[in-house]
């Protein structure tokens, strides 16, 4: 049971992304909560702005999943640093790499320029010691040849035999944190960030910010509120996420889940940011820090940088 939870949420929070987005709802459930506008969106409100429309479409995007589903269609360079901890905080192993993932007969690989690890990364068998760092390198570290959605496996691949079973599971945990996860109990509707139940959880909120990269964009956070117990009454603790102005295409997103009981608890919070390879929105940089601590195994830190150029 532990086994099927810890693989059911590891791979579902490092499915980089990370990629967290909004499905498209019903009508029956039409998000009738509070949300505060900044000045400058009142203003914008005045000049036409429709923040029901924009809810609406933040519920419907699906441009975030798909700037994922982008990588396997384009070349690209990436670069990425696992560094895994102890309960005291210490260092226990680390792996860097250097990558090219190339396309060529409807087929995708990566080729590997640099590869350094140290501590206890790799056991003897040169297996990754760390479930953390196995679901980044079976997502973003590949060492197979896939071709048209078909895998060729090498000796290194991490596989699970029931991973496809879950994976559409998986997407409602990620990509559609608006609606239930059936097969984890504990959880399941405390996902609903948009439902009446959990709308009193949250504060929900629209404003007109310039993004790092100097994108003026929208941005639509949800936050829990303070007298929400953390671990307890929510699983998603914060959710923002920049659009840009001009296309309303994502710009970046950062969330943060953690849920405490008795059978496990976990604390992530991940950032990732969006922009354009050959002509095609995908993720560029992916930033993630975890805490793991699960029964019959022993607690899980770590800290996963991925740039792709």
């Amino acid at each position: 049971m532990f086994g099927k939870i810890r693989q059911f949420l590891l791979i579902g929070l490092l499915l980089l992304q990370a990629n967290v987005i909004f499905t498209q709802v019903d009508d029956t459930t039409r998000f009738d909560g509070v949300i505060t506008l900044d000045s400058f969106v009142l203003s914008a409100v005045r000049n036409g702005f429709n923040v029901d429309d924009f809810v609406r479409f933040v519920q419907e995007d699906t441009t975030f999943h798909q700037a994922f589903r982008n990588l396997r269609q384009v070349p690209y360079s990436s670069s990425a640093t696992v560094r895994m901890f102890n309960d005291e905080h210490l260092s226990t192993g680390s792996y860097s790499n250097r990558t090219h993932q190339l396309l060529g007969e409807s087929c995708r690989w990566m080729n590997y320029d640099l590869e350094v690890a140290t501590g206890d990364f790799f056991d003897k068998n040169g297996d990754i010691n760390y479930y953390t760092a196995r679901m980044f390198a079976y997502i973003f570290m590949y060492r197979d040849t896939i071709c048209n959605r078909q895998m060729v496996v090498d000796n290194n691949v991490y596989t699970d035999s029931k991973l496809d079973e879950r994976k559409e599971q998986l997407k409602t945990l990620i990509f559609d944190p608006g609606q239930p996860v059936d097969k984890i109990p504990l959880i399941k509707n405390k996902m609903e960030i948009f439902s009446p139940e959990m709308q009193p959880y949250y504060d929900y909120a629209i404003a007109q910010k310039t993004y790092s990269t100097g994108v003026d964009c929208y941005v639509f956070s949800i936050e829990k509120k303070q007298d929400a117990v953390k671990g307890e009454d929510v699983v998603i603790n914060e959710l923002v996420t920049w659009f840009d102005k001009k296309s309303m295409q994502i710009v970046a997103r950062h969330y943060s889940l953690s849920y405490f009981t008795r059978l496990f608890d976990f604390d992530v919070v991940m950032d990732v940011k969006l922009s354009t390879i050959n002509g095609v929105q995908v993720p560029v940089s992916i930033s993630y820090n975890g805490y793991w601590d699960i029964p019959a195994r022993k607690p899980e830190i770590g800290s996963v940088q991925i740039n792709i150029w």
